[in-house]
């Protein structure tokens, strides 16, 4: 049997796990190519992957600031209004916002810092007066865990040469941002950033039906996962947004689903579903259930169609507010979106 060492090649996909003062975070990523030769790890992370097999995980904790810088005050300053460049040859107008994170390029007269750079930083506050800016990075003073398991070796076909990878640098990208800052809200209701760039009524918008993925094999795979995790043999289901696909594994027995969606050709091609029912959450947030009917609801990929119940009196849609009626005290939601 084949088994990694310092020369390999491999597919490998990660999980990086973290905690925030709202609960425990997973990110995943699948590495295609992996090059044991060249690219870069933690030491302990990468003498655990060698010698392992195809199926193999391996797990390796991190301290706050083994592997990121840690609190620098330096890296939190104030600057101008001006100095924040929102304007673009486009057209288009960029304001900041508190909470919100934007490429590092749009700033001007920063040391180190220019047009094209596209790293993030965050608007932790914005008054009249100036805007704090914070250049640390999300994970910033957080405990890692990471998970790796091998999903292929693969036989090197060139050289030892290549491009260099250094993929905690890329597993720790993005991750973090959706924390607040300090606690603070973010604020996402300024303006309209919720608008729809096809503001037809989703009776309209579902009426052919639409029988894709919107997601790849990978990403279904690890939600698929995730809901095997989440949810329990007996469970009675609340697929909100449903289509023809849910994503629950198969293994799973399930008391019922029901599938809430817009298009009944796509409902009745999802097996998964015991029962569909016909209803426009953003015409009629609430839903026509009983309470305490539903163990679990998860919300698949269709969460940015629900744009016009965003209002900012709310922290989440009132159709998603609306729901929490319907689930059971031991019950609990599972969001799965890319917004």
């Amino acid at each position: 049997m084949r088994k990694t060492d310092g020369n390999s090649l491999a597919a490998v996909e990660f999980q990086l796990q973290w905690k925030s003062d709202h609960g425990t975070h997973t990110d995943c990523l699948f590495a295609e190519k992996v090059n044991f030769w060249l690219d870069i790890f933690p030491k302990p992370l990468f003498e655990k992957l060698l010698n392992r097999s195809v199926g193999d995980c391996v797990e390796q904790s991190f301290g706050a600031g083994e592997i990121l810088p840690g609190p620098d005050p330096s890296k939190q300053f104030r600057i101008r209004h001006s100095q924040f460049e929102g304007s673009f040859r486009t057209g288009t107008i960029v304001h900041p916002r508190q909470g919100r994170f934007y490429p590092k390029g749009i700033l001007k007269d920063i040391a180190n810092v220019f047009r094209v750079n596209i790293e993030p930083f965050r608007c932790a506050q914005v008054k009249d007066s100036g805007i704090l800016v914070d250049f640390s990075h999300p994970l910033c003073g957080k405990e890692l865990h990471v998970k790796a398991a091998v999903r292929d070796i693969m036989t090197r076909t060139a050289g030892k040469s290549g491009t260099c990878n250094d993929w905690m640098e890329i597993l720790t990208a993005g991750p973090g941002m959706q924390v607040r800052w300090n606690g603070q809200p973010t604020d996402f209701f300024s303006d309209t950033p919720f608008a729809r760039s096809d503001e037809q009524t989703d009776e309209q918008f579902y009426e052919k039906p639409r029988f894709v993925n919107h997601l790849d094999d990978t990403a279904i795979a690890a939600v698929s996962g995730l809901y095997g995790r989440m949810l329990h043999d007996g469970d009675r289901v609340l697929d909100l947004m449903s289509s023809w696909t849910s994503h629950l594994p198969s293994g799973l027995t399930l008391k019922n689903v029901t599938g809430v969606g817009l298009n009944p050709e796509e409902l009745k091609r999802n097996e998964r579903l015991t029962r569909a029912v016909i209803h426009d959450l953003n015409e009629k947030p609430v839903l026509p259930f009983d309470d305490a009917s539903f163990d679990a609801r998860p919300v698949g990929d269709n969460l940015h169609r629900n744009s016009s119940q965003w209002s900012g009196k709310f922290d989440r849609p009132p159709g998603f507010r609306g729901v929490a009626p319907y689930i059971k005290h031991r019950g609990y939601h599972r969001i799965k979106n890319r917004i």
